[in-house]
């Protein structure tokens, strides 16, 4: 369960969403075969919730809302945000559903090398693997 200093009427509703879209993730991943990138976005929670209305909501819940559909603190949102955004980095991990490299310089982008992906977007940076069961 995530730690936060914002009071939370549905923290179970929360965790096991989280948990839920870090298996769909692993399931896709396998299926299609592919590596995940934690440094490119493959594993960020700022885009797994703009593109998951049931994880927004959940969210939501949790705050009062103005006549305009507008959160009325934004602060205590936005703290409760980078809170699960550390989170959902350590659910992955926890998982036990990849295997994690460190970040390693390689000088060609775009190829294969010893199985591990290198990021278009950056240099390096392939942080997880899926475990093949």
């Amino acid at each position: 369960m995530f730690q936060t200093e914002i009071k939370l009427i549905n923290t179970g509703k929360i965790d096991a969403i989280l948990k839920e879209i870090v298996l769909k993730t692993y399931e896709e991943a396998l299926e299609e075969k592919l590596l995940l990138c934690m440094e490119c976005g493959d594993v960020d929670f700022y885009i797994v919730y703009s593109n998951n209305e049931e994880l927004q909501d959940a969210i939501n819940e949790n705050f009062e809302i103005d006549e305009y559909g507008e959160i009325m603190k934004i602060d205590e949102h936005q703290e409760l945000m980078d809170d699960l955004f550390d989170y959902f980095l350590i659910i992955h991990k926890e998982s036990d559903l990849f295997d994690f490299f460190q970040q390693v310089d390689i000088p060609t982008m775009g190829k294969f090398v010893n199985r591990i992906r290198i990021c278009w977007r950056q240099r390096v940076y392939i942080q997880l693997r899926l475990k093949m069961r």
